[in-house]
């Protein structure tokens, strides 16, 4: 999926392109037919450059009511199309339809949908797109939409994931080479399958494997020098209210190794996207500022972040 970034007024605004087919109102067993597109200011960010939309290539899973498992549909940069040819029940009652974002294929079940991997993470901004996990629901009829299963507008696809971004920064008389960093918090990587409820309150994400995956490390070979800036963006499960998450960075300077470390301020809830600035000061960094993106924008106090020689 491409993602592009517009900032307004200091919100994340994100569209994107939509698409359908035509309608066949002649067929008395009717075709179920797919619109989809991203809910404003939920998308992941790869790039900055004003619009997040689908790519060709993307694939969604579509459960449809009466069926086990997921249907695949393909998205070709024009249509949304199945290798099936999924009908409506009949054209005048309600049906449910809950999709998900990215489909691999096989039987996949409501109550089991895998979630990407989060535990090999590069930081990078452009790598982001590859780790998002999107859901949507919509309750509609045939009568409706002429046809159209339409994930759009209050049905359009939101991200389950919180992204974290860490924006570190330096004056340019700092000799500093960053050689890698953690992220530590409860299960914060740890792998999880995404289950369909009856109801979208209901729905929730389930722990699987034997892994806790409270650690998220992430290796710079060769160093990297941190003058002009660094940013480090990742993606992490939700946090309940009151988690803590701690960060350390890992650096060199005049030739000697150094951590420092912090915890981190911040709502990592579902969805949120959490932009935290570290600034360099003498021996240390400190947190600038704090920022929740989109839902709201959260200023902390400055918190100094001490650097302590290994």
């Amino acid at each position: 999926m491409k993602n592009l970034l517009t900032l307004v007024g200091g919100i994340f605004i994100f569209t994107s392109c939509t698409d359908s087919y035509e309608s066949d109102k002649t067929n008395d067993l009717s075709p179920i037919l797919l619109r989809a597109e991203v809910v404003q200011s939920s998308r992941t960010i790869t790039d900055e450059n004003g619009l997040s939309s689908f790519a060709e290539g993307d694939c969604i899973g579509l459960f449809i009511p009466g069926t086990e498992y997921a249907g695949e549909w393909s998205y070709d940069g024009y249509v949304w199309s199945t290798g099936s040819n999924p009908t409506w029940e009949n054209r005048e009652d309600d049906f449910e339809f809950c999709a998900f974002y990215p489909c691999s294929s096989g039987d996949i079940t409501r109550e089991s949908v895998t979630m990407p991997d989060l535990t090999s993470q590069t930081g990078k901004l452009s790598d982001i797109g590859e780790k998002d996990f999107l859901v949507a629901r919509c309750v509609t009829s045939y009568s409706d939409n002429d046809g159209v299963v339409s994930f759009t507008g209050s049905n359009s696809f939101e991200h389950v994931y919180s992204l974290l971004h860490v924006s570190i920064v330096t004056q340019d008389d700092n000799d500093v080479l960053i050689t890698g960093c953690r992220f530590v918090g409860d299960g914060i990587v740890e792998k999880r399958e995404y289950m369909f409820g009856s109801g979208a309150a209901e729905d929730e994400t389930v722990s699987v494997g034997s892994s806790e995956g409270s650690t998220l490390e992430i290796d710079y070979n060769p160093s990297v020098s941190v003058s002009g800036g660094l940013d480090v963006v990742v993606m992490i499960n939700p946090l309940p209210d009151g988690t803590y998450l701690d960060f350390s960075l890992f650096y060199e300077k005049d030739g000697n190794p150094y951590v420092a470390e912090v915890t981190l301020p911040g709502e990592f809830y579902k969805g949120n996207y959490n932009k935290i600035k570290l600034s360099w000061v003498k021996e240390g960094l400190i947190i600038q500022n704090n920022e929740i993106k989109d839902w709201n924008v959260i200023t902390t106090d400055d918190i100094l972040f001490q650097g302590a020689e290994l």
